[in-house]
């Protein structure tokens, strides 16, 4: 594991790095961009026949701010195609990131409103 692996730990969801690889970061005035791509290790199957890659889908989710920008997090999830057959297959992994809900009141210039704040949290 490297350096960097062992400190984006800290930060995201637990055993990340065993499916996923890190492949850009970028960040600007207002936005921290990161995507994970799925390594490609094809779901166990039938030895005696090919197992092509058919490409990506991606999942982002808009995370908690890195320091004060809105966080993206792409995870880009592979599709293998077994060969012979149409369908195509992927792995199972569950991707978790737990959230509490908190309702905050403010009072702003004599008005009353409430908030809702996700925070993150270490179980569901």
């Amino acid at each position: 594991m490297t350096t960097e692996q062992a400190i984006l730990q800290l930060i995201f969801p637990e055993n990340i790095f065993e499916w996923f690889d890190v492949i850009s970061g970028k960040k600007d005035d207002k936005i921290v961009s990161i995507v994970f791509e799925e390594k490609n290790i094809p779901p166990l199957s039938d030895a005696n026949k090919k197992i092509i890659s058919k490409g990506f889908t991606d999942i982002i989710i808009t995370d908690f701010p890195i320091r004060g920008r809105r966080s993206y997090l792409t995870f880009r999830r592979r599709y293998w195609q077994i060969e012979g057959q149409k369908e195509l297959v992927k792995r199972d992994i569950h991707i978790r990131f737990w959230f509490a809900l908190k309702i905050i009141k403010h009072n702003l210039c004599g008005h009353i409103f409430w908030r809702k704040v996700y925070t993150a949290a270490t179980d569901p």
